[in-house]
């Protein structure tokens, strides 16, 4: 049982963190110790997605002309085409440290909160550990072996939906054999009927 668990938990895990990949564009690696940094600071995973996903509109919005977005850039000292050609991941974490650079807490705050949404005031405890607070943390992830890689994450996924293949062709031969048995009784039970029906 406990072996059991432990496969689906690793499973859940390497599912979690690949389709999580597919959506944000972050390697396995990134999003493991993000994961974790995110956790030690009262955060969680879904609050780094929320965040992207919002960092990705402000920037097709600065892109585009749109003051108010450009002017959050240049508050943490930024522009769109200082992240220009990094990967999300990169341009996730350029921006979190510039955020996390910002001295004074209520500015501080806005920024994370025009930049990364809602979300971003959840990150607010780990933009507070600051650039080297930050990297620590992610390094710390790797140092307890809890990080995953790209290659195992799509392992973990490949092998939950083998597992759920054998479970639903385990029922099909169940549902088979639930099938026949059910024909073969179906004479007997319209005999009991018949019988029942002759002597009431």
């Amino acid at each position: 049982a406990a072996f059991g668990l432990a496969v689906q938990q690793t499973i859940t895990a390497g599912d979690e963190i690949q389709k999580m990949g597919l959506r944000t564009g972050f390697s396995a690696e990134t999003l493991s110790k993000l994961r974790y940094a995110a956790d030690q600071s009262g955060a969680s995973l879904n609050d780094v997605e929320k965040s992207t996903k919002r960092l990705a509109a402000v920037m097709l919005d600065a892109d585009q002309g749109l003051k108010t977005a450009n002017d959050s850039f240049k508050e943490i000292g930024l522009t769109t085409k200082d992240l220009k050609g990094l990967r999300p991941e990169d341009q996730f974490l350029k921006v979190a440290h510039a955020v996390a650079k910002v001295e004074d807490p209520m500015k501080k705050a806005a920024v994370a909160q025009e930049l990364f949404g809602r979300a971003g005031t959840q990150l607010l405890p780990l933009l507070a550990e600051g650039e080297q607070g930050m990297e620590a943390l992610m390094n710390r992830a790797d140092e307890l072996g809890i990080v995953w890689t790209d290659d195992a994450a799509n392992a973990a996924v490949r092998f939950g939906d083998a597992l759920a293949d054998l479970k639903k062709s385990v029922q099909g031969v169940a549902y088979g054999i639930g099938t026949s048995l059910l024909e073969n009784l179906q004479p007997l039970i319209d005999q009991v009927i018949k019988i029942t029906s002759a002597i009431s």
